[in-house]
């Protein structure tokens, strides 16, 4: 008898034990969240391409990618035609799924643009070209949305964030893009890809994108004598492609 309590007190202390680890594990794992989630399933996937990170050199942009190994990957188009006159504050943005960097540009030097580096296909391709509007700031969501805080200064009503798929672009890349024997190949975007949200109208610029786990918010500038910052959420479903109606396809007779 004293043999089999011993043997139980031992398998007790035992189960107590493995519970307490797994229960351990669990919390370590709910710890892991945005970036260091995408990281983890990027790396069980298989796919071993990475940007690490980035450098802005004069008007260059280098990535830092899995094997520690800097290396140039754009330029900036220049402003007025000047290699050496580039945007003196480009935003730029790495996704969280360390897939892909995009950055603004200025092309011709007056309009406005969006590019995207993918380290995937090891090419730039622009996104967007907004014309003679401003680019404010771009934002990658953790599910590889690019948000673009895009309008005119000092035109209140006609500022927006605009929201693309870009793993779905890059997806049926051949199909998305228009190649350009003379230019950087640019994607086709259309509405599949690409969804506008209307900024209200607050009487000021919006001027930067903060992304958090569960929403994106815009900041506008402070007027004078104000301490803190005025923002807009923008609700999820405003971005998320998750949740689209599937496409119609006309039935020919």
């Amino acid at each position: 008898m004293k043999a089999i309590r011993i043997f139980l007190f031992f398998l007790f202390t035992f189960i107590v034990v493995l519970t307490a680890f797994v229960v351990f594990n669990q919390a370590q794992v709910n710890k892991i969240t945005g970036s260091g989630l995408q990281f983890l399933n990027f790396q069980l996937n298989g796919n071993n391409k990475m940007i690490n990170d980035y450098e802005v050199e004069n008007c260059d942009i280098y990535i830092i990618d899995e094997h520690e190994t800097r290396r140039r990957v754009a330029g900036f188009a220049g402003i007025g035609g000047d290699e050496k006159n580039c945007p003196t504050d480009p935003s730029i943005s790495l996704s969280f799924s360390n897939k892909y960097l995009a950055f603004t540009d200025v092309l011709g030097g007056v309009d406005s643009a969006v590019k995207i580096y993918s380290i995937e296909m090891d090419t730039v391709t622009t996104l967007y070209v907004y014309g003679t509007s401003s680019v404010f700031d771009i934002e990658f969501t953790y599910d590889d949305i690019l948000a673009v805080l895009n309008g005119y200064p000092n035109t209140f009503s006609e500022q927006y964030v605009i929201f693309y798929d870009i793993e779905a672009l890059y997806g049926n890349y051949a199909q998305n893009v228009n190649k350009d024997a003379q230019a950087p190949d640019y994607f086709k975007v259309t509405d599949e890809f690409q969804k506008t949200h209307v900024l209200p109208n607050v009487r000021r610029n919006y001027t930067s994108l903060i992304i958090t786990s569960g929403n994106i918010v815009a900041v506008a500038e402070k007027l004078q004598g104000e301490t803190t910052d005025r923002t807009e959420e923008v609700p999820y479903e405003e971005y998320s492609f998750k949740n689209a109606e599937p496409l119609e396809i006309p039935v020919t007779q």
